[in-house]
């Protein structure tokens, strides 16, 4: 599984180091959410069955931040 913080260390390290973020606490959450926060986890068995190559969630999200980083 992969979480919205491990996303943005990815962009912080190889694109902003200037960045800045906060996470809200679980109760400033449930103020702005339509929903209660949940934590599920999608099955992508078929997906990879029709690409064969295509990447997890963390190697992608490196591989975008790499390639943002050369970008600019």
């Amino acid at each position: 599984m992969y979480f919205h913080n491990g996303v943005v260390q990815l962009y912080l390290m190889r694109c902003d180091r200037g960045f800045v973020w906060e996470n809200f606490a679980l109760n400033d959450q449930g103020k702005i959410l339509a929903t209660p926060c949940s934590n599920n986890e999608l099955d992508v068995r078929q997906l990879q069955e029709a690409f064969p190559g295509i990447l997890n969630v963390h190697n992608s999200t490196f591989k975008s931040n790499i390639e943002i980083q050369w970008s600019m």
